[in-house]
């Protein structure tokens, strides 16, 4: 039992990801170092209180309670995204992945939750979506090339202009 606890500790305070252990009432019980860094709690400021305190919304905190925390849930325990608030106040997008803890008997003791903060993930798709945006409003025409020189893709205007379309 010791090396099981040496290496439970071990992972969970090793990983990088918030790690949120609740009981069955959505209760904190446990957090890693992670979970303060990302939402700048210490873990006496959640230990026992619901974890409501992360979500940006208590409405969302109980849409997730209907969705996954019940054992009717439809969508038990698939990674989704979820906006959070840290204890300063400011809000992000976190993925969430969540495991379900049962005893021998099947009875829900509590639940595990790994939260990643995901904000450059999605600066980085924001970013991505606007530059698509302007290669395929501008009126000049342009190519994209791989570096070996192969076509990638062209614009609206680069096909009227020059006659040419992309083949798939």
């Amino acid at each position: 039992l010791a090396d099981q606890k040496t290496q439970f500790e071990a992972i969970f305070h090793g990983v990088p990801d918030a790690m949120i252990l609740a009981n069955a009432a959505r209760e904190v019980i446990l957090v890693n170092s992670a979970m303060t860094r990302i939402f700048g709690y210490s873990p006496q400021e959640v230990e026992g209180r619901k974890t409501a305190i992360f979500y940006e919304l208590p409405e969302e905190f109980e849409r997730q309670g209907r969705l996954r925390y019940n054992l009717d849930a439809e969508q038990l325990f698939e990674p989704f995204e979820v906006n959070y608030r840290r204890k300063d106040g400011g809000v992000f997008p976190g993925e969430t992945v969540g495991t379900v803890i049962r005893d021998e008997a099947g009875v829900v003791l509590g639940f595990l939750g790994v939260v990643r903060d995901i904000s450059e993930r999605k600066r980085l798709e924001q970013e991505l979506r606007q530059a698509a945006a302007v290669f395929e409003n501008t009126t000049e025409g342009v190519v994209l090339t791989d570096a070996s020189g192969r076509v990638i893709s062209v614009n609206q205007a680069f096909s009227g202009i020059t006659g040419y379309q992309m083949h798939e």
